[in-house]
């Protein structure tokens, strides 16, 4: 009954998965393009919206602050975790520690508590316009009936696939909980219309879904597209499981015995099938939440909340109080609200775990040891923990081989690698550089690879990682080729920020960069008989704090043009100057430290204002 049970839960994961694109053949491939007039397949255009979502989840525009992509929280080699405890996000620390999404196609819902039915829902939520999930009580999703599965955008409800593990749909299975607000095809979001008006990835959304719109629902599509094709990797277990037994050393070995005897880990990171999960995607109080308050660690438990709240929180019994649950994270009995969920969370997968440290929900536990030792202690005094969490007898060498067993679940390789080069990318990428309406000439800029790596053949002399520095011409462009990362960070000299985003994916053929400049200033430099011009002058302004952070303080000047007398020399520079900058500077001469007539010439103090020409007569000192 429970391998039933396990198909149903992996037929609710995606219609992404391999074993469903045969499955599609004879129906109307997701989103909006049934007809098909290019003549792709449905196979074709799945894997372009995976290659569209690969690019995507690296893209911070698709957040509010334009500076956290999925990636950020989601690292791809860190298990498609966080190495951190809990995450930045777009207003503050998030509640929980990224939970993996790795083999995510199986899950049926999104997040520790399943609070969203897939991937799609979780991003049509974040980028909507709508208020938060998290502040409005959700009602339960409508019940699947066994042998369908839903489709995103209200497509018709069609047969199940198989699961890898060759097991049909049948029987009932607890839902995920969603939001009222409907999923509406078209969509649009202030954020996809920013993606949609910088133009940078027409061509990857063409390619995708026969059109270069960049809607709300494309967005989510693809974005889950990728996370669905990210399939944990051949690991030494697999090599164990199919039979060849040196896969394995006698310490793992020793460590799956226990695993699903005396540990009885197995009783929730199931083993089931030809290639088990490792996880039964249910909801266990595991006692880690409810021990952070008894130790007085609040921060395990939900970030940014006052610590006198907890003092209240336990009643005399030592059992959370009602008027007070909402003081913590209640896990998915704050969307079940049925007391046994209580600070219950979904059980994660165990695949490619020893990647992925912190561990647990609220990345409380440092490592794999640590964990084994909560598990072998009892996980903690929780009355509402899990039945079978009493401990286990557990020795030294009894962590050691369940810790080496663990070790034996992780891939060989990264997950979700590219196989081939998508071929919708640009052969020749051309960017333009402007301040307002001016072409920011002459001026070097430099192109970082980034992003997730690109099986590419390179030209002779180039590099997959290797950064390109080029120089503007006079209308503000350069033209480069794409390397082997799927984006190109733009940096521009003296860290002037650019007002739109500086990463460039592989597939635009051209890109504008709009920078925060006030324009170029001249100046005009009279040195002594004598004295070299240097080719830069630097200005440097006083410290400045912007949003608490340091920011660059220098202009650099370089020369255009120099004219010589019998007495003097006079230098023309030109430099662009940043709209956060004090009105003053200290302009420097490098190498002219000399005095003259006791009196230091390399420095002087000058008055920044974009569009005027300063004169600077050394020849006065």
């Amino acid at each position: 009954m429970q391998h039933r049970r396990h198909g149903i839960r992996v037929a609710l994961g995606t219609l992404l998965a391999a074993g469903a694109i045969a499955w599609l053949a004879g129906a109307t491939p997701l989103g909006d393009d049934s007809a098909r007039a290019d003549g792709t397949t449905i196979t074709s255009r799945i894997q372009a919206r995976i290659e569209l979502g690969r690019r995507l989840y690296y893209e911070p525009h698709l957040s509010r602050s334009g500076k956290r992509s999925c990636a950020s929280c989601h690292a791809p080699e860190h298990g498609f975790s966080d190495p951190d405890r809990v995450s930045l996000d777009d207003i503050g620390t998030t509640r929980r520690h990224s939970q993996t999404i790795i083999d995510s196609k199986w899950n049926p819902s999104a997040h520790w508590d399943g609070e969203f039915s897939g991937v799609e829902e979780l991003v049509t939520r974040r980028l909507g316009t709508r208020g938060s999930v998290w502040r409005r009580r959700p009602t339960p999703r409508t019940p699947i009936t066994p042998g369908q599965i839903p489709v995103f955008a209200n497509q018709p409800v069609r047969s199940a696939p198989t699961t890898p593990q060759g097991t049909t749909v049948t029987g009932p299975v607890e839902q995920p909980f969603r939001d009222s607000f409907p999923l509406a095809q078209g969509f649009t979001s202030p954020l996809t219309t920013i993606l949609a008006t910088e133009g940078r990835y027409a061509e990857a959304f063409r390619a995708a879904f026969g059109k270069a719109d960049v809607t709300l629902e494309r967005v989510a599509l693809a974005i889950a597209a990728y996370c669905y094709s990210i399939e944990s990797t051949e690991a030494p277990f697999d090599r164990y499981h199919e039979g060849k037994k040196d896969a394995l050393s006698r310490s793992a070995k020793r460590g799956m015995l226990l695993f699903i005897g005396r540990a009885g880990c197995a009783e929730c990171h199931k083993m089931e099938g030809t290639r088990p999960l490792f996880t039964d995607f249910a909801y266990h109080n595991t006692g880690v939440t409810y021990e952070a308050i008894q130790v007085g660690r609040p921060d395990l438990i939900a970030a940014g909340a006052d610590p006198r709240f907890f003092a209240a929180f336990l009643s005399r019994e030592g059992t959370p109080k009602d008027g007070e649950a909402a003081l913590v994270d209640r896990g998915r009995a704050r969307l079940s609200q049925k007391s046994p969920h209580e600070r219950a969370f979904k059980t994660p997968t165990l695949r490619d775990v020893a990647r992925r440290a912190p561990y647990m929900h609220n990345g409380g536990i440092d490592s794999l040891e640590e964990v084994v030792r909560w598990y072998a202690a009892g996980c903690g005094t929780d009355p509402d923990k899990g039945g079978t969490l009493g401990g286990f007898r557990c020795s030294d060498r009894d962590v050691e081989d369940l810790v080496a067993f663990l070790h034996s679940l992780t891939g060989d390789e990264r997950p979700g690698l590219a196989k081939k080069a998508w071929s919708a990318r640009a052969k020749r990428t051309r960017v333009t550089f402007l301040c307002g309406e001016t072409p920011l000439a002459d001026v070097d800029v430099k192109l970082v690879p980034v992003g997730d790596p690109i099986p590419v053949a390179l030209k002779a002399g180039e590099t997959a990682d290797g950064a390109i520095t080029l120089r503007t011409n006079s209308r503000g462009e350069v033209t480069y080729s794409p390397r082997g990362r799927t984006h190109m960070r733009v940096v521009l000299p003296d860290d002037i920020p650019s007002t739109n985003s500086a990463l460039i994916p592989d597939t635009a053929r051209r890109a504008t960069i709009q920078t925060a400049l006030a324009g170029e200033m001249e100046l005009v430099v009279t040195f002594p008989s004598g004295w070299p011009s240097p080719p830069v002058v630097v200005a440097e302004y006083p410290s400045t704090v912007n949003a608490g952070t340091q920011t660059a303080s220098r202009t650099r000047f370089r020369r255009t043009g120099v004219v010589e007398t019998t007495t003097t020399r006079v230098a023309r520079y030109r430099g662009w100057l940043r709209k956060d900058m004090p009105p003053s500077a200290v302009l420097r001469f490098p190498g002219l430290t000399r005095s003259r007539r006791g009196t230091q010439i390399g420095a002087v103090t000058l008055k920044v204002e974009a569009g005027t020409t300063q004169r600077i007569d050394l020849t006065a000192n």
